[in-house]
C-alpha cells in the first residue's frame, strides 16, 4: 500500500531527529483494516511494510501494537532502536485518539 485509504480513521505526523515519520490507520470496528508508514526513512521501507502487514486485521490494543513493532526490529542493530521508538510513539496517540 502506497497512499492512505479513503476510509483512513486517524493519522500521525512526527519530526523525529533522524527525519519526518507519517502514520495513517483505517479501522473495521476495534480491529485495524489497514496502516501505512512513511517518511524520511526509504531504507527503512522493508520494515515499514512488516509492520504495516502484523497490524492489518490486528485487535486496537496498544500492548499488542508496541509487540508488533518490537518484534518486526527484533535481531536489528542498535542504530534501528530509535527507529523502534518512534514508530511505537506515533501509532499511540492515533490509536487513542480514535
Amino acid at each position: 500500500q502506497n497512499t492512505p485509504t479513503k476510509d483512513m480513521s486517524g493519522m500521525g505526523l512526527k519530526k523525529t531527529p533522524a527525519g519526518l515519520l507519517r502514520a495513517y490507520v483505517a479501522l473495521k470496528g476495534d480491529t485495524i483494516k489497514s496502516a501505512l508508514i512513511t517518511g524520511d526513512f526509504v531504507e527503512s521501507e522493508i520494515l515499514f511494510s512488516k509492520i504495516e502487514a502484523g497490524l492489518k486485521w490486528s485487535r486496537l490494543d496498544k500492548g499488542k501494537i508496541a509487540g508488533i513493532i518490537q518484534k518486526t526490529f527484533a535481531g536489528l542493530n542498535r542504530i534501528t532502536e530509535p527507529l523502534c521508538w518512534w514508530i511505537t510513539k506515533l501509532l499511540s496517540p492515533i490509536i487513542h485518539k480514535i
